[in-house]
């Protein structure tokens, strides 16, 4: 794939391929990119940042999952009707 591509473009393809917010789709991101970095060592500083960007994402998620679920789970049971209750009474 890289050797088809642009020089221009060769250092960011680690931050193109980088998807995903768990620990081990940045695992995979290094196993993909590092054997290719003693013929393009340009892609070592972007294939950091990918990585980088991606273990962040993940550790966000970790660190707020328990205030969404918080946020998105009833207060009240559910009305006749099918409908909760807004948090601070009805508006």
């Amino acid at each position: 794939f890289l050797e088809s591509q642009p020089d221009f473009f060769r250092p960011f393809a680690p931050k193109v391929a980088a998807t995903g917010c768990e620990e081990r789709d940045a695992v995979r991101l290094k196993a993909m990119f590092e054997p290719r970095l003693a013929r393009w060592p340009a892609l070592r500083r972007s294939l950091d940042q990918a990585m980088e960007g991606i273990r962040v994402c993940a550790a966000e998620r970790e660190a707020e999952s328990g205030a969404v679920a918080a946020f998105f789970t009833p207060t009240e049971p559910a009305r006749p009707g099918g409908t909760a209750r807004a948090r601070g009474g009805d508006r």
